[in-house]
């Protein structure tokens, strides 16, 4: 079965975004393929539809800016506001996958050791990566 990447048309304004996307796709299964969690996700994402896809990504990004605006604020960890965004983060994590509270740490954690996820996070406000590691720790922990 092709997946929806797979089935879109080439074109010059696609071409780089679908090779790096089919790149990421083949990373993740090469680390996580055995899992649950990977199927899970890979099962529902290939539900979506573009509409759908977009949206996901669209709330996807707004909890990222959101995040690196607690972090801009000095918000600390346990602060209301920043625990609700936590909240609305696993609760976006649905999406993809059923997430545990291990599941949540073990990704805050990934955050800051994965150079990719560091990368993509620390572009959007320096420091987010440790920052998103701290607070979903915490979050883990005291309401999951």
């Amino acid at each position: 079965m092709k997946t929806k990447l797979e089935l879109l048309e080439p074109s010059p304004l696609t071409d780089a975004a679908l090779t790096n996307a089919w790149q990421r796709e083949a990373q993740a299964e090469q680390r996580w393929g055995d899992t649950e969690t990977y199927q899970q996700a890979r099962q529902r994402s290939r539900q979506w539809t573009p509409a759908q896809l977009a949206t996901i990504q669209q709330r996807w990004q707004g909890l990222e800016e959101t995040m690196g605006a607690h972090l801009r604020a000095g918000k600390p960890v346990d602060d209301a506001e920043v625990q609700a965004t936590a909240a609305a983060w696993v609760e976006h994590l649905r999406s993809f996958y059923s997430p545990s509270a291990e599941l949540v740490a073990g990704l805050a954690d990934l955050y800051v050791q994965d150079p990719e996820f560091f990368a993509r996070y620390e572009a959007v406000q320096a420091g987010l990566p440790g920052y998103l590691q701290q607070v979903l720790s915490w979050h883990a922990i005291e309401k999951m």
